[in-house]
């Protein structure tokens, strides 16, 4: 499966498209991960930063092509 990392800033959330002409799909399981660390985090961007790198969940599935998006805070994209 082929995947995509944006930073917070550049999540639009399902009203993104992709490349593929396809419709990017919320991802349930990301929802109930950022409830369970959310009592425990102290900031969004740590909570992000766990969901994708301890439990690695993407945010979106495209209903196409299967794209995976994942999420995270915007200083971790390497440039």
């Amino acid at each position: 499966m082929t995947t995509k990392i944006i930073g917070m800033k550049e999540d639009k959330g399902t009203d993104s498209n992709c490349n593929c002409g396809g419709s990017l799909v919320y991802q349930n399981a990301w929802d109930d991960l950022f409830d369970r660390y959310d009592p425990n985090t102290s900031s969004h961007d740590e909570i992000y930063s766990k969901i994708y790198n301890r439990d690695h969940q993407a945010k979106y599935i495209c209903n196409k092509c299967k794209l995976e998006v994942f999420v995270i805070p915007d200083y971790q994209i390497k440039k």
